[in-house]
């Protein structure tokens, strides 16, 4: 997949509004493919609203997408920093059961492109690092 652009999503659901107003439509340049076409295959798959940014309604979240390398937000090496990672919240129900579906269902079609999955924490952060999910299941790293 070359190309992808979100039916569920807009762009500043995904980048923080710096980047928007800096990029504006070419923000999407720095979002990985799979990573879009995953959130939404799970907002669809739950049918329910899969927060990831809220900055352009009012909300305090603006880097559980893309980051900027002069962040102060997560570590240096972030998956987020790369497009290839997000952190969000599934309409009613707890991250630990998102996990927990992902984890009991990684080949459904949904899944297909999560190679890693944080534990320990009140969100879901998934990545699409380079990882051998085929050999070694969905990495869990703890927070």
């Amino acid at each position: 997949m070359i190309y992808y652009h979100p039916k569920h999503f807009e762009l500043e659901e995904l980048v923080p509004p710096e980047t928007f107003k800096l990029l504006g439509e070419k923000a999407w340049w720095l979002l990985d493919t799979l990573i879009l076409w995953t959130i939404d295959q799970m907002r669809e798959r739950y049918n329910r609203t899969f927060t990831v940014n809220n900055w352009k309604s009012g909300g305090p979240f603006d880097e559980r997408g893309w980051r900027p390398a002069t962040t102060k937000e997560g570590k240096d090496h972030s998956q987020h920093r790369y497009g290839r990672a997000i952190d969000g919240d599934v309409e009613g129900m707890p991250a630990d059961e998102v996990r927990a579906d992902i984890l009991t269902h990684p080949d459904d079609p949904a899944f297909q492109y999560i190679t890693c999955l944080e534990t320990g924490i009140s969100w879901v952060h998934l990545d699409r690092r380079n990882w051998n999910r085929e050999k070694n299941g969905i990495l869990q790293v703890k927070r």
